[in-house]
């Protein structure tokens, strides 16, 4: 077993967020050859050996299952897929009492239909068994405030990996789910504290970088983790053990601007 992933066939979801960038990039590097997918035009990205930049909306079935069948189509196989695809919860802040329903039908059509159709279609392409790796924000265990619709797509998505990963382990095709904490990425605001605040959230004290969501991907599609399916691991700076760093109650009290910056 190694983690090599030469002759490897992987998709890619939402490649042009900043961790589906660092998955393809590392996936490449590796030996596999890449379908980075996102619905955005990301043929801005710079070429690379083993990437292949297709334009997809993953969340609609029938462009969904197009792709994924162009794919094993073109190289012969498909070995894994990697779901990010997906909308921001920043995006969707709305009271539970100020929920539409297009506005929840949105969230489950930007984040669980996505993962629904790769789940769906996937698995009969993996002929010789595959990985299948779906994400989803902390907020699919426990809620949030004003993110209930959001929260309710999460929690539906790791639903449907718990139950295909039973539907498809004997076949060879593996379902597990990373369930994140927050990621240093452009959508964080730092005028107004929110990365202040989200790296104290965990006792790590800091966010997670694009690379090392991408090395837990690597290791959930790689042979290392050939007896892993139907886990749900969490990547959130030990935020799920129930403790946060010392400073969170600094980071808050920064946020409302009842003090002022912190000082070394």
């Amino acid at each position: 077993m190694s983690f090599d992933l030469s002759g490897r066939v992987v998709v890619v979801t939402g490649a042009w967020h900043p961790y589906g960038r660092a998955t393809v990039a590392r996936f490449a590097e590796h030996g596999a050859q890449v379908a980075a997918v996102d619905r955005k035009n990301i043929g801005t990205l710079a070429e690379a050996d083993g990437v292949h930049y297709r334009r997809a909306d993953v969340a609609n079935e029938l462009e969904a299952s197009a792709l994924l069948a162009e794919v094993a189509a073109e190289h012969g196989r498909l070995d894994a897929v990697i779901c990010a695809a997906g909308s921001e919860a920043s995006a969707s802040e709305t009271p539970i009492d100020a929920i539409d329903l297009a506005a929840f039908q949105h969230e489950i059509s930007a984040n669980a239909l996505s993962v629904l159709w790769v789940l769906k279609h996937a698995p009969r392409l993996m002929t010789g068994g595959g990985s299948i790796v779906t994400v989803v924000a902390s907020t699919a265990r426990t809620g949030a405030p004003t993110l209930g619709a959001h929260a309710a797509a999460e929690a539906a998505i790791l639903a449907l990996s718990k139950s295909a990963a039973l539907e498809l382990a004997g076949s060879g095709v593996r379902v597990n789910t990373v369930v994140t904490g927050p990621f240093d990425t452009p959508y964080l605001s730092q005028e107004e504290g929110e990365a202040a605040i989200a790296a104290s959230l965990n006792p790590l004290g800091r966010m997670a970088r694009p690379e090392e969501i991408a090395g837990l991907f690597h290791y959930l599609v790689s042979d290392e983790s050939a007896f892993i399916t139907g886990a749900a691991l969490d990547f959130d700076g030990g935020a799920s053990a129930g403790a946060v760093a010392p400073n969170v109650l600094d980071a808050l009290l920064l946020k409302t601007g009842t003090i002022g910056p912190f000082e070394e």
